[in-house]
């Protein structure tokens, strides 16, 4: 996860002893957000971490949010194949 810095105080808190989730929901308004889904080839290192063939198809999900001082977090994450993502509303 990406945390943009604007959003921080000053004396940013210390992410060792709250997680940024929390500290996140906590102090932070968000006003909007958006989830993403995609196809790509996995790159050298994703293919190490998720013990896959370089190139291999991955589904990647990559969600924004934002505050009302602009973006707050930006994650990108890589999912091996057969993975599944369900929905429910």
């Amino acid at each position: 996860r990406l945390l943009n810095p604007g959003v921080l105080p000053p004396s940013p808190p210390d992410f060792t002893m709250v997680s940024a989730n929390e500290w996140l929901v906590t102090h932070v308004s968000l006003v909007s957000g958006d989830i993403a889904f995609t196809a790509e080839p996995a790159s050298p290192r994703e293919a190490e971490v998720l013990g896959v063939p370089g190139g291999t198809a991955l589904l990647i999900a990559e969600r924004t949010t934002n505050g009302t001082r602009g973006p707050v977090t930006l994650v990108r994450l890589a999912h091996a194949p057969g993975h599944r993502v369900t929905m429910t509303f």
